[in-house]
């Protein structure tokens, strides 16, 4: 499983690197999946907290196909 920070999620969705429909678990919480759907980094639940402090430095791992 690749491990990604934030910005580095979302600079590579820019660049291609990743595409819709890739999933990323958050290491915090792995039952948290957020997704890219259209153009957007889409949260799996809305109703599971995630703390914004320190965002940038939390890791993503990305869910392998």
């Amino acid at each position: 499983m690749m491990n990604v920070k934030l910005y580095e999620v979302l600079h590579d969705y820019e660049n291609g690197k990743f595409k819709d429909g890739d999933m990323f678990l958050y290491q915090n919480n792995p039952r948290m999946i957020a997704i890219f759907k259209s153009g957007n980094f889409v949260w799996s639940d809305d109703y599971v907290a995630v703390s914004c402090k320190d965002i940038s430095k939390d890791i993503w791992y990305i869910r392998e196909k």
